[in-house]
């Protein structure tokens, strides 16, 4: 979670607990930029909180899930081809 004031740029950066709240942080009050990111989703930003003294700030976000990347890699070893013909083959030995 990203929570930037946007009156004097200061940036605070931190984890929210395993329920996704935040306690007790000690951010000054002003006007904040609230941005969360997890590996998988879209980025959530969350513009005009504002953090007043002795006051309880709630901040939901609903993740979207992000774009799925797959990766794919296929070893394998060359088969023999008779360019001369129409033969296939992969030679072994065979003990005897």
């Amino acid at each position: 979670m990203t929570i930037l004031n946007v009156d004097t740029g200061a940036t605070f950066t931190t984890r929210t607990m395993t329920d996704g709240v935040l306690y007790g942080a000690g951010i000054p009050v002003g006007s904040y930029t609230v941005s969360v990111e997890q590996a998988g989703f879209k980025k959530a930003v969350r513009a005009g909180v504002i953090l007043e003294v002795d006051r309880r700030v709630r901040v939901d976000f609903r993740l979207e899930v992000g774009a799925v990347t797959e990766s794919l890699e296929v070893k394998g070893e060359a088969l023999l081809v008779d360019t001369a013909g129409a033969t296939v083959a992969k030679w072994w030995r065979t003990g005897g």
